[in-house]
C-alpha cells in the first residue's frame, strides 16, 4: 500500500483526485484483504481442528488408560490362575511320586508273596508226596500184617 503524505493528500483533495486514487488503492488492496480474511477463516478452522484433535486425543488416551487397566487386570488374573495351576501341578507331582513309591512297594510285596506261594506249593507238593508214600507204606504194611 502506498502511503501518501499530508501535503500530497491536501493537494489531491483540492483537485478532487483523492477519491479515485484511494478507490484504486482500495481496489488494488482488496485481493490482499480477501486473502487475509480467507487466511483468518482458515486459521480459525485449523484452530477448531486442533481443538477437536486435542479432544479426540484426550478421549483416545482415556480409552487407552482404561484398556491398559483391563489388560493389566487380565494379566494379573492369569498370573493368579497360573500360580494356582502350578501349585496343583506340584501337588499332583508330589502325589504321583508318593503313588509311584507305593506302587514299587506293592510290586516288591507281590514278588515276595509270589515267592512265598511258590514255597508253600513246593512244601504242599512235598507233603502230598510224603502222604502218598505214607499211604502206600501203610497199605503195604497193612497187607503184610494180614
Amino acid at each position: 500500500m502506498i502511503r501518501l503524505n499530508k501535503e500530497k493528500i491536501q493537494s489531491l483533495e483540492q483537485n478532487n483526485t483523492v477519491t479515485p486514487i484511494l478507490e484504486d488503492q482500495v481496489k488494488s488492496s482488496q485481493p490482499y484483504l480477501d486473502l487475509a480474511e480467507e487466511s483468518k477463516t482458515k486459521l480459525r478452522e485449523m484452530a477448531d481442528m486442533v481443538i477437536e484433535m486435542e479432544t479426540e486425543k484426550d478421549a483416545v488416551q482415556e480409552e487407552y488408560a482404561k484398556f491398559k487397566i483391563q489388560i493389566e487386570s487380565a494379566i494379573s488374573d492369569k498370573e493368579v490362575e497360573f500360580s494356582s495351576i502350578r501349585e496343583e501341578l506340584a501337588q499332583f507331582k508330589s502325589r504321583s511320586e508318593e503313588l509311584q513309591e507305593a506302587l514299587s512297594c506293592a510290586e516288591a510285596k507281590i514278588k515276595e508273596l509270589e515267592q512265598t506261594i511258590a514255597t508253600y506249593k513246593e512244601e504242599m507238593e512235598c507233603i502230598r508226596r510224603k502222604q502218598k508214600q505214607a499211604s502206600v507204606e501203610g497199605a503195604i504194611n497193612t497187607s503184610l500184617d494180614k
